[in-house]
């Protein structure tokens, strides 16, 4: 079950410098060092938001069996974070920036 509390928290690494905006809900295993502590805040505060919609919908409906296949991923203030699911809880897999666009 995901936790309306939280999903996410950095490896030890990631704490050790200051990126403390993570809940320990739950695990990582994509780092979190190059973003800055604000957007981080900004994103855990979404992942909560999203963390409390799941927790409402059944474990078996198709949205949570699409979610464990395939993941979630979304871009916020220029990085794009992508998560699994594990034992049904969001597990970042990947922080990175995006890269500028050229129109």
């Amino acid at each position: 079950m995901i936790s309306p509390a939280g999903a996410l928290s950095p490896p030890p690494a990631d704490r050790a410098r200051g990126n403390r905006a993570w809940n320990q809900a739950s695990g990582t295993r994509g780092s979190t060092a190059r973003v800055p502590p604000e957007i981080l805040h900004i994103v855990q505060h979404q992942v909560d938001e999203i963390s409390r919609a799941l927790a409402q919908l059944e474990r078996g409906s198709p949205f949570w069996i699409s979610l464990r296949e395939s993941g979630l991923s979304f871009e916020m203030l220029g990085w794009k974070f992508r998560f699994s699911v594990e034992a049904d809880k969001l597990v970042l897999t990947a922080a990175e920036p995006v890269p500028a666009q050229v129109t």
